[in-house]
């Protein structure tokens, strides 16, 4: 499963975007400065539930925490492993759990601000940050090019392999080097393409509607509650 099939419910994605921003940065630092394993399991478990729905499959979305699950794994056995010492090593594998679930936690926070973002609104947070123009233009034509890089590929790929091109290892080595030459100079032709295109019609960045909503009082009331309840769990466990 690719992380932009990640969806949420409705709720979630009419939420203002800025509100959803805030607290995902907000989660994010009590994630990596509590102490607690409590805490971190219940924002884990939580922000989990909203990502397993009718929309996403339980069978995929573990499929997703795979490799954050052997990052994570990794990790704790490098800082735990004590080649004197067996019972060094199980000690040290129960306290860096720890480092594990944060990482786990931390992550499926990300999902679930990742998964309520549309491609625009991720145009208009960027424009709320204040990021340059050029970024956010680059950012914008990127997300095209790449779908249309893929597809090319993708073709010229087939026509290989349905030529014998990828039969044996030199043949592979040389075939690929023809893919891999000839997807640039398309993606380099269709960038010339769109770029004279956009010049004759007198294209500018900011002339795109990529305006911010307004804050609604109910979002701000439930963002407060919410956030409210979230510092309220990490000072008292």
């Amino acid at each position: 499963m690719h992380l932009h099939r990640i969806t949420l419910p409705t709720f979630v994605t009419k939420f203002n975007i800025r509100l959803r921003f805030l607290y995902f940065c907000s989660l994010l630092l009590l994630v990596l400065i509590s102490k607690n394993l409590v805490f971190l399991g219940l924002i884990f478990l939580f922000h989990l539930g909203f990502l397993i729905n009718k929309k996403n499959e339980v069978r995929e979305i573990f499929h997703v925490y795979a490799e954050p699950i052997f990052v994570a794994s990794l990790l704790v056995l490098i800082k735990s492993l004590d080649l004197s010492s067996f019972h060094n090593t199980i000690v040290a594998l129960k306290e860096n759990f720890f480092l594990g679930v944060r990482i786990l936690s931390a992550f499926t926070l990300f999902l679930f601000f990742y998964g309520s973002l549309s491609f625009f609104e991720i145009i208009k947070l960027m424009k709320w940050l204040r990021v340059p123009s050029l970024f956010t233009e680059l950012f914008f034509l990127s997300f095209k090019f790449i779908s249309l890089l893929k597809e090319d590929m993708t073709l010229i790929y087939l026509s290989q392999k349905n030529r014998l091109g990828f039969w044996g290892f030199r043949r592979s080595l040389t075939s690929l080097k023809y893919l891999v030459s000839t997807s640039f100079f398309k993606a380099l032709r269709h960038s010339q393409t769109v770029l004279q295109s956009m010049e004759q019609r007198g294209f500018d960045f900011k002339n795109l509607p990529f305006n911010l909503e307004p804050f609604r009082p109910v979002d701000l009331f439930y963002f407060s509650l919410v956030l409210l309840l979230w510092i309220l769990l990490w000072i008292n466990l």
